[in-house]
Formats: C-alpha cells, sequence, structure tokens
C-alpha cells in the first residue's frame, strides 16, 4: 500500500524561457490533484485483489490497449514508433490536444515516465477525473507517454527475437542511456522544439538520473524534472524483504515476468543489478 502514499518532488531546472516556469508549476498542481483523486480507486482495487480477483483484473486490462483508453475518453490519440541506438523498437503514445484546451499557440511538451512492471496504461487507466495524462492535455499540454523496452508496447528489436535471453539482458541504466534520449530526440524533433517538461515514477525516475548523470547535456532539454516516489539510492533501505530476496535473484535468468496488470514486464536481470549495487551505494 506504500506505492499509493506517493511522494512528490519537483526539480526545477532553469529554463531559457522565462513563461515556462507557469508551465512547470501547473505540472506540480496538476500531479497533487491526481495523487490525491487517486487515492480512493487504487483501495478499491487493492481491495479486489485480496478478494481474490487478480485473474479477472489480469483478463480485463491485458485485453484493452492505451489506444483505447485515450480515444474511450474522446482524446486524439497518436502511435509513435522509436528505435534506439542499440536496435529496440519503441511505440510511444501521444495526446495532441483537448477539447477542453481554450488556448492557442504552440503547446508546451510533457514526457511522461511509466515505472517498473507498468508502461504507459499505468498513467491511463483512473481515466480523465485523475489520470494525469488527461488533465495535462485539458491545461493544454502536448503529452507524450513512453513505454521502455520490454513493456507491452516495446517487445521488438531490430536483430532480436523477443524469444531471445539476449533480448532482455538490460535494466534501468540502459532505459536511461538509450530508450530516453532516443524518446526525447524524437519528440524534440517531432515538435519543434528545444526542451520539454518530464514527469517520472518510480524505476522511471532511476532511469532519468542515469539520463541526467551520464549524458549532462540533456539538463539542457528538460525544462522541469517531476518526480514521483524516485528510486535512486538502495544503500539506506531498511526492507528485510530486499534483503531476504537477493539471493534469488541474483540466481534468476534473463527473462521476463507478466505483472498483475499485463501491461509491462519485470527483466529479472535489472532486479538482479539493483541488488548487486545494493550493499555498495
Amino acid at each position: 500500500m506504500l506505492w499509493i502514499l506517493f511522494v512528490v518532488l519537483s526539480a526545477w531546472l532553469t529554463s531559457a524561457n522565462g513563461k515556462e516556469e507557469v508551465n512547470g508549476n501547473e505540472i506540480a498542481e496538476l500531479i497533487t490533484k491526481k495523487l490525491a483523486g487517486n487515492v480512493e480507486q487504487y483501495v478499491g482495487l487493492w481491495n479486489l485483489i485480496k478478494m481474490g480477483k487478480e485473474e479477472a483484473i489480469d483478463s480485463r486490462t491485458s485485453s484493452i490497449t492505451a489506444v483505447q483508453l485515450i480515444a474511450r475518453h474522446n482524446y486524439p490519440v497518436e502511435t509513435h514508433i522509436v528505435i534506439t541506438q542499440d536496435g529496440y523498437v519503441l511505440t510511444i503514445f501521444r495526446i495532441p490536444s483537448s477539447n477542453h484546451c481554450t488556448r492557442s499557440g504552440t503547446k508546451p511538451v510533457v514526457l511522461l515516465q511509466h515505472g517498473i512492471n507498468f508502461a504507459a496504461d499505468g498513467f491511463l487507466v483512473t481515466g480523465p477525473k485523475t489520470g494525469l495524462p488527461y488533465l495535462l492535455a485539458d491545461a493544454c499540454f502536448d503529452v507524450w507517454l513512453s513505454n521502455c523496452r520490454g513493456t507491452r508496447y516495446s517487445r521488438r528489436h531490430t536483430t532480436l527475437r523477443v524469444s531471445e535471453q539476449k533480448f532482455w539482458q538490460f535494466s534501468f541504466h540502459e532505459m536511461g542511456i538509450q530508450d530516453l534520449p532516443a524518446q526525447i530526440n524524437y519528440i524534440l524533433l517531432k515538435t519543434k522544439q528545444n526542451a520539454l517538461h518530464f514527469v517520472c515514477y518510480s524505476e522511471g525516475c532511476s532511469a532519468g538520473m542515469v539520463l541526467l548523470s551520464m549524458k549532462p547535456e540533456y539538463n539542457g532539454k528538460i525544462k522541469t524534472a517531476n518526480l514521483l516516489a524516485p528510486t535512486v539510492f538502495m544503500k539506506h533501505s531498511k526492507s528485510w524483504g530486499l534483503q531476504l530476496l537477493k539471493p534469488l535473484f541474483m540466481k534468476l535468468p534473463d527473462a521476463q515476468w507478466s505483472g498483475l496488470y499485463g501491461a509491462a514486464a519485470i527483466n529479472t536481470s535489472r532486479c538482479a543489478i539493483a541488488m548487486k549495487l545494493l550493499p555498495k551505494i
């Protein structure tokens, strides 16, 4: 239940355009509104899980795509393909506008990055009243939704097959130095803008920190970074579960595991890497 209680951290980066400070504040306000409104819905979902409804939930959500979720609420949606330098084929989504937006002119761009065992669906399932992508579109943002390698939408490669072990030999490090820059470059080129706003959750923030530290030039391409429950260092974690599972994860082969929501896959190699870092970081 701890994941319900998100800790919102907004790290504002210097923007060349002073007008964008207002946009950054709008994002923070919308995130706060979303988190407050979603608690009741998450509690309801958790109760279903405790009642043994996992299979029913998985069956329902695995048959619905992000495009269908967005279109169902009468929002325009686009599908874009991005290929990383190491050959992974990523599918990302865009909500370019909203019927509730009354502003004219160029819209600020925002990229939403999901967490572990999730895809873009995780931001969409709660609907327009509390779903952050919809709220941002209503506030006249040009919304893009990431799907990193291994998720249900990004299980293709230019030379590897998803059944090959080598396909799954990646972690949040590759997401940070490969997936995120490829997506950001594509989005900025497509929108003809110099920088965008970045919103991430959990492991998505890990990838974001990898990007901004390993490729510091991307700090200039991100106007504001909004971190939800960011996971960066694990040294101070007091979770006995991590210590208990560490030997198990270290012995698992690189593979995929379909999660409860049928939306993504946990790559055991990324878990193993996290466990390796646990005593060192």
